[in-house]
């Protein structure tokens, strides 16, 4: 064994580098790796991946034991490896095909120094190929700059007339809500699209796979734990107990008074569906095991999973039978609206994309709409128009109403309860302290799908018990996190989508009232209009 790892014939280190794939993502490297590995099963090929966040150890090895036909790497991960191993310092001056994936996106800032130090180490007689769903003319021209202006590229589009085009299986919508209400909307929208999205495949039902995006890791971490709570299958509660109160670091901080922990629920709504949540800040291994989770669930028996993530998700990552995306908060630019519904409908299947927007963010609306082609428009939603944030608003008071009203008859009926428990108890909830007194119009949502007042009236009451029960369990300090994260978000955005900063600030600040929280951090972010 000896001689053999000593004679050159078998020494790594007289192997060639044939393909380097440079990926901005550890989730895209794996799985680009594994596809990899199967296509060089047959023609004797060593593949290697160089992927940050995992054992370097292994990594060294493999490069040390295995032919450099291809080597699958994140941009940082690759220049350390360099510095630690010789092997690879070797056969990279003889790479004779570089890939970039997502190469718009590895152009950017963050990326672009390692690119521009990755190429310096290359020959220049080499092939490149960039590989992105976008691309503009400057990123072709910085491209050029990068690669050398001698170099002649021969542009191989699936677009006829190079533009980029959503997939034509695609439905798009948006949704006129306010932040203050994205949780009883998603309660709602959520519930109804798993009811009547069921698919029947060789006799088997099948559920959803739903995507969820947000624009910062804070706002996918609070979204992802308040989805957990309102999706997750209770156990017949008591409703007749004091509840241990709020959303909390320690058990003086009290933000939940309303009395409403735990619910039963109302019949056909307790689904119980896992919320996974997937983002940059998480260690490798949680990383994976997330995205094998979701890419992997089995959805027959109509059963359905969640995953609420960043746009670290959003490009190349092939999850398998997603037939829902919710966007909820702009991207930085159209483009990425692109990447982020390409999640769905893949593989000649269909899928559907709900964005969630604020008044202050419909100009991006229209950007993206004439970015992905006026046939595939982002028009509103049939079954969620402009009066729905009002009818919900009202419904979400009368689901908290009869919500304290049924606490209030558990408590009055109960033998563990005092006597004197007044209708008082009925006042204690911030949230319907300002009901409306004002009839409603109970069929104002009666038809074309849309959903009627007494199913909305349904929905909330429900949504009131999980709710609440959701909230003991997301601390203030990681709210206030995403408060901050989402006003930091949208301040440079303010000019390029022309909005009003200030509305941006009373929107959020409206979510955190309705979460309970009505001292938000102080604004250190420089809105300007």
């Amino acid at each position: 064994m000896v001689h053999k790892h000593a004679d050159p014939e078998f020494s790594a280190g007289t192997k060639k580098l044939g393909i380097l794939v440079v990926l901005p993502t550890r989730e895209l490297a794996v799985q680009c790796y594994s596809i990899a590995c199967e296509l060089a099963k047959s023609h004797d090929l060593g593949v290697n991946y160089l992927i940050g966040g995992e054992d370097y150890s292994k990594q060294n090895h493999s490069l040390a034991t295995k032919r450099h036909d291809i080597i699958i790497c994140t941009p940082g991960r690759l220049l350390y490896a360099l510095e630690k191993n010789f092997l690879l310092r070797i056969s990279l001056p003889f790479t004779k095909t570089l890939i970039l994936d997502e190469f718009d996106f590895m152009l950017r800032p963050e990326f672009k120094s390692d690119i521009l130090q990755i190429v310096g180490m290359l020959p220049k007689n080499r092939q490149n190929i960039l590989v992105s769903a976008t691309t503009s003319p400057q990123i072709l021209k910085e491209s050029s700059e990068i690669f050398g202006p001698g170099n002649n590229y021969l542009t191989v589009s699936s677009y006829e007339d190079e533009k980029p085009k959503t997939n034509i299986s695609v439905k798009h919508s948006y949704i006129p809500i306010s932040w203050s209400l994205h949780f009883p909307a998603l309660f709602v929208i959520i519930n109804r699209f798993l009811q009547n999205s069921s698919r029947v495949t060789a006799n088997v039902q099948h559920g959803s796979k739903i995507l969820i995006f947000l624009p910062t890791v804070a706002a996918a971490e609070v979204y992802g734990s308040f989805l957990s709570g309102l999706f997750s299958d209770y156990s017949t509660s008591d409703k007749t107990k004091n509840p241990e109160h709020g959303i909390t670091d320690n058990k003086s901080d009290i933000l939940n008074d309303s009395g409403l922990v735990s619910h039963s629920g109302s019949d056909g709504l307790d689904i119980g569906i896992p919320v996974c949540i997937l983002h940059g800040k998480l260690n490798q291994q949680a990383r994976d095991e997330v995205s094998s989770k979701f890419r992997d669930f089995d959805s027959s028996n109509n059963k359905s999973i969640i995953m609420v993530t960043t746009d670290v998700s959003a490009r190349g990552m092939d999850y398998p039978d997603v037939n829902l995306v919710i966007q909820i908060g702009i991207p930085n630019d159209a483009s990425q609206y692109l990447h982020r519904i390409g999640r769905t409908a893949r593989a000649g299947k269909s899928g559907e994309c709900i964005t969630l927007t604020s008044s202050f963010e419909s100009r991006f609306l229209a950007e993206a709409s004439a970015y992905i082609g006026e046939s595939n428009k982002i028009r509103l939603n049939s079954s969620y128009n402009s009066e729905f944030g009002i009818t919900l608003s009202r419904a979400l008071k009368h689901g908290y109403r009869n919500a304290e009203l049924e606490v209030f008859n558990s408590r009055k009926n109960s033998a563990s309860q005092s006597a004197d428990i007044s209708q008082n108890d009925l006042s204690k909830s911030k949230i319907i302290q300002d009901i409306d007194a004002n009839p409603i119009k109970l069929n104002s949502l009666a038809d074309n799908g849309k959903p009627t007042w007494s199913e909305l009236a349904q929905y909330m009451t429900d949504f009131a018990y999980k709710f609440e029960n959701a909230k003991t369990k997301v601390k203030i300090s990681d709210i206030k996190s995403m408060y901050t994260s989402l006003l930091t978000h949208y301040s440079p955005l303010s000019n390029k989508y022309s909005y009003d900063p200030s509305k941006a600030q009373s929107d959020l600040e409206s979510m955190m009232k309705r979460i309970g929280i009505y001292n938000v951090p102080e604004n250190n972010t420089r809105f300007k209009n």
